[in-house]
């Protein structure tokens, strides 16, 4: 009778310590996703600010470049607008 007391003791105080290992694990587990989940957040944030800014760059980049273009084209038609006039007169 005792031995059956015993391991009915160490049976119970084996799930004891099974059911707080399983809610620590359960617990860690779901710190982990959580911290995941804002790290990705996070992440899609500071991607999504980058393309934004890229997608900036890239327009004031192209619009310079075609100011630059304009202008120049403008210097030249300019001096061959010069030319033409001293070749004719």
């Amino acid at each position: 009778m005792g031995s059956h007391e015993a391991r009915i003791t160490a049976l119970e105080t084996g799930m004891e310590d099974l059911e707080s290992s399983l809610e620590s694990k359960i617990s860690r587990v779901t710190l982990m996703a959580e911290n995941n989940a804002l790290k990705l957040m996070e992440d899609k944030a500071k991607q999504s600010g980058f393309i934004k800014g890229m997608h900036m760059t890239a327009t004031l980049i192209g619009y310079s470049v075609i100011i630059i273009a304009l202008l120049l084209a403008g210097k030249f038609t300019g001096a061959i607008e010069s030319v033409l006039k001293l070749l004719r007169v």
